[in-house]
């Protein structure tokens, strides 16, 4: 009982962990781990290898997918805006040397900040 007691009291339900984003709450976090829970192994496959596609090419159209890359810190580069998916969300990478004129194209806006 003792042993149970803790382990409940050092999860992460209960606890705030650490690497955690100040803006989340506990509530996500529960919330979370239930889609985790009601998902199947290809869909909660991206939260344990996450891909990103490469989506800085000029020369990408509707009809080309661009190929999944693995995410590591290697294959990333400055000059690239990358897509990212994790299963819980979609994220964008946009590295500071991408040429202004692409980003002028994809968003509409003339500076980089």
């Amino acid at each position: 009982m003792i042993m149970y007691c803790l382990g409940v009291l050092k999860s992460q339900i209960l606890s705030i962990p650490l690497m955690m984003n100040p803006l989340d709450t506990i509530d996500k976090v529960v919330y979370q781990r239930f889609l985790a829970n009601s998902m199947s192994p290809e869909e909660i496959l991206p939260v344990f290898s996450p891909q990103i596609i490469n989506i800085s090419d000029p020369d990408l159209n509707d009809q080309n997918y661009p190929p999944l890359e693995v995410l590591e810190r290697r294959s990333l580069r400055p000059d690239c805006i990358y897509l990212s998916y994790n299963a819980f969300g979609i994220y964008m990478y946009i590295g500071r040397q991408t040429d202004p004129y692409f980003i002028e194209q994809i968003f509409k806006v003339q500076d980089f900040t």
